[in-house]
């Protein structure tokens, strides 16, 4: 991951988000009685992001800065988004990890994006 193109081209706010992402995987050793260890990741589609967690230490972002870099990771295919948030108050989005940043070059579309939001209640025109 880290000699990619992808990686090579992430700003700060992008490096800071994706190391929270990593921080939240779980990795299981499944070689039983096996004298060779076997790794696994239990849990690469259940990752959330939460905002009140990047904004305070050790990450200390601004709200502006952690959207930048989920949307950067979004567009250079590290994460994608499994289950779209929002549709009530404690309903945050959860992502999972994606292999298409192998694929990504300098100039390449964005591999995915965050779906607006649909306007709900007294605020829909």
């Amino acid at each position: 991951m880290g000699m990619s193109q992808a990686w090579m081209s992430l700003s700060n706010p992008g490096h800071k988000v994706i190391t929270a992402v990593l921080f939240q995987l779980t990795i299981e050793d499944i070689s039983g009685r096996s004298k060779k260890p076997k790794w696994i990741c239990t849990n690469p589609d259940t990752i959330q992001l939460l905002y009140k967690g990047l904004t305070e230490s050790p990450y200390n972002m601004q709200r502006k800065s952690i959207t930048r870099g989920i949307d950067e990771l979004l567009g250079k295919g590290f994460i994608k988004v499994v289950e779209q948030g929002g549709s009530k108050k404690g309903h945050a989005s959860i992502y999972g990890l994606s292999e298409a940043y192998l694929k990504w070059k300098k100039g390449d579309p964005p591999v995915s994006v965050r779906r607006p939001y649909s306007k709900r209640g007294f605020c829909a025109k």
